[in-house]
This record gives C-alpha cells, structure tokens and sequence, in this order.
C-alpha cells in the first residue's frame, strides 16, 4: 500500500527549479517533496562560494562533482576534488569557495529537508535560463535577517558583495 512517506521521488536529468544564490546556480531536484532531505545541485563560479555560516538544525553533506573547492570547517581548512565528501553537522561553522579556474559543481544534501532550502528560495533570484547572469543585486542585510528568521542559519563573518 503507497503512503505518502513510501512514495518514490523522480527527477528527471535536467529537470529542478532554478535560482540565482549568492552568484551561483543553484537547482532544486527535492525541494518540497519530502521533510526528511532536502537536495541540490550548485554550480559555483571561480572564487565564488558561500561565506562561514551554522545551520541551528540542519546537517549538510556536499560531494564534489567538478571542480575543486576549499571547504573551511569550523577551525581548520578541506581541499576538495571531484568525488569528495563533505559532511558538516548542524552547529558547525561552515562555508566554501570554488578555488579553480573553472566553474564547480556540487551535490548539496540538507537532513532534514526545510530550513535552508526555505531561505535560498527567499533571497533567490528565480530564472528560466541558467547561462544568463544574476541581475539583482545582493543586499547584505536583508540575507542576514531572512536567513536566521527563515533558515534558523547564522552567517559568521564578512559576506562578499560580489564586487
């Protein structure tokens, strides 16, 4: 007998809803399907990233599928190759930045589903066509303010303003 906790999710390749976050494409493939994972693919420009930041209640895992990353996990630096693992626990300050000449890509898992995926979609810029460029501009204070309001996620330090 099928519930909706015993129901298969299928994504299609290709297939997810786009944003712009932070410079960086980000694509939902489970999104509101489910409260037990969130997950999505991010395409990171060189030297973009996410900035230090803890997430109250959420775990992240990110595995490298392009590129090479430098995750900073509370005190101490990660260089990440395509096929590493990230695994961050809630509560631990956290963040990335795409070190190589080309664009990155990671598969990002949020458990359990909700919190950051609710505050990518409130400061995100939605668009139909991922190889045009973000066109708002990031306004610092309303990411820290909707981000421990909506996210429960607390930035640590300095956010770029994509200058």
């Amino acid at each position: 007998m099928e519930t909706p906790a015993l129901r298969e999710i299928y994504v299609s390749p290709g297939e997810g809803t786009n944003l712009w976050f932070l410079g960086q494409l980000v694509t939902f493939k489970i999104h509101d399907q489910s409260a037990r994972v969130g997950l999505f693919q991010l395409i990171t420009p060189p030297h973009a990233g996410i900035p230090p930041h803890c997430h109250a209640a959420q775990d992240e895992t990110h595995y490298v599928l392009q590129g090479r990353y430098e995750f900073r996990c509370a005190a101490h630096s990660l260089l990440a190759k395509p096929g590493a693992v990230i695994h961050v626990p809630a509560g631990m300050v956290h963040g990335f930045r795409n070190v190589g000449a080309d664009p990155g890509e990671l598969l990002c898992i949020a458990t359990p589903a909700g919190p950051l995926e609710r505050f990518i979609k409130a400061v995100g810029e939605a668009i139909t066509d991922p190889t045009a460029s973000p066109q708002l501009p990031l306004q610092i204070e309303r990411l820290r303010i909707v981000a421990e309001r909506i996210g429960g996620i607390e930035f640590a330090g300095h956010i770029p303003n994509g200058e």
